[in-house]
């Protein structure tokens, strides 16, 4: 067995020779990234100052165009925050009623019309003015366009003045028709419920599930999950009220406290449980942030539960039950199934460690003139990502977002690429300073962009292509 050993140096970037990696922004709409098609096909943004949206093709990648055609359709307030690869968009349309009262009406843009969804209304309240809260929302579409995720307000004997929100799915029947699964029989701890944030889909109610932040205590928020074979909400969290004395001028009072894993939520102002899904990829794993409670050193946690708290970073896949807390680490927005992170900071993680988009990429000098503020939806192998720039607005003493598209020549690889052809087939991987081919007669590197490296005495840091005998595979130096 004849093996070779081609020396590289330490390679931590993907590769700097990565020309073909294209950034293109806008500085005429105002919007936030909403989500990237399956394909990377389409993205889709939202104004939800002007309740605009606007759309993405990968086809005329240099243009952001307003969804809604005034001319055609009148002046509809409709915001995106779904897309799939046929180009359908779902989001939700602001509705007045003839009372004046506002609210948002789930719907889909689909080859210029809009289509509402069935909200069973006469079922979301007691009062005939149902759906007048603001949380009703169509937020994800399966790639097959059968199945789309979202949230709605109420339920029946809920008062007018509270409507939480309940999670839902919408199904499309064979005749054409939606059907609403609105999973109002939980049981929500109080205040605005369960607001969906991202879904994962096989296109089938069973094999979706709704991942999101659920709203409990005295005003916090934690990651929970919702499958679509049941509707159960699912969280990690013991909720529970407890009845304590205080101390006030009149005396000694008794009053009811919100308490979450042994914390007494909102016991000192912003002292509040912060968290949520907010992505997922192909393979279960949904990103995002919670905060947990810290148990004192002797391990007694007292009864008025004033103890510290402490947020990071999440992880969570729905198939295996595996997470992951990683205290003081900025909130993951997203991540791909080669193990890609993007990060609330505006950073992404990549082989265990935290790298700048525009430097990693090698886009930096497309990005000239904006304030890169990270990527927030990726395409299902990770090669197209929605981000955003940002622009100070002195009138709102605030930062605007803007939209901001990128496109990889590849997806990005996080790790070593062994390729085993069949069994008589060479094996190649990457070492620290190194590739090593097992099994072949005949070695070639070339470089990303196809050109011939030699047998790899010269190799400067990056990804490689190696062809050993009839076997080809991508190999990353370290």
């Amino acid at each position: 067995m004849k093996k070779f050993l081609l020396f590289a140096a330490v390679a931590a970037a993907m590769c700097s020779a990565q020309a073909e990696n294209k950034l293109y922004y806008n500085t005429d709409y105002r919007a936030d990234p909403r989500a990237v098609s399956e394909s990377g096909t389409y993205a889709v943004f939202s104004d939800p100052d002007n309740c605009t949206g606007y759309v993405w093709n990968i086809e005329n990648p240099s243009e952001f165009k307003p969804i809604i055609d005034t001319e055609k359709l009148g002046n509809i307030t409709f915001e995106a925050y779904g897309v799939n690869d046929e180009g359908t968009i779902v989001g939700s349309v602001e509705i007045t009623t003839p009372e004046h009262r506002l609210y948002w009406h789930p719907a889909v843009f689909k080859d210029g019309e809009i289509t509402y969804l069935p909200c069973n209304i006469d079922q979301l309240g007691d009062d005939g003015t149902a759906m007048t809260g603001n949380l009703n929302y169509a937020i994800s579409i399966s790639n097959n366009g059968k199945i789309i995720g979202g949230y709605l307000s109420s339920r029946p004997g809920v008062e007018s003045t509270a409507r939480p929100s309940y999670p839902c799915l919408w199904e499309l029947k064979d005749n054409g028709e939606w059907e609403l699964h609105l999973y109002n029989h939980n049981e929500l701890p109080n205040h605005q419920g369960f607001w969906t944030r991202t879904m994962m889909s096989d296109g089938t109610l069973e094999g979706t599930v709704l991942g999101g932040i659920l709203n409990c205590g005295a005003g916090s928020m934690v990651p929970a999950i919702v499958r679509g074979s049941d509707g159960n909400i699912e969280f990690w969290n013991t909720l529970e009220q407890r009845i304590l004395p205080v101390e006030t001028k009149w005396g000694t009072k008794y009053w009811q406290f919100d308490f979450i894993d042994g914390f007494c939520d909102g016991w000192q102002t912003d002292y509040f449980f912060q968290g949520g899904f907010y992505g997922c990829d192909a393979r279960g794993n949904f990103y995002g942030y919670k905060t947990r409670s810290v148990v004192p050193e002797d391990g007694i946690i007292p009864e008025d539960g004033h103890i510290k708290i402490e947020m990071g970073a999440c992880t969570y896949n729905v198939n295996t039950g595996d997470s992951n807390h990683i205290i003081g680490e900025s909130a993951y927005l997203t991540g791909t199934i080669n193990d890609v992170i993007y990060l609330a900071d505006g950073k992404m993680l990549i082989n265990g460690a935290k790298e700048s988009p525009l430097d990693y990429f090698d886009i930096k000098d497309q990005a000239q003139g904006i304030t890169f503020a990270g990527v927030s939806y990726t395409s299902k192998d990770g090669r197209v990502l929605a981000a955003q720039h940002n622009v100070f607005n002195e009138a709102r003493m605030e930062n605007d977002p803007f939209p901001v598209m990128i496109v990889l020549d590849d997806a990005p690889v996080s790790g070593i690429e062994d390729v085993v052809a069949d069994k008589a087939a060479p094996v190649i991987r990457g070492l620290k300073g190194a590739i090593e081919v097992q099994g072949a007669a005949s070695v070639a590197v070339y470089d990303i962009q196809g050109r011939y490296m030699g047998n790899g005495a010269s190799l400067a840091p990056g990804l490689y292509i190696v062809k050993a005998d009839d076997t080809t595979a991508k190999v990353i130096v370290k």
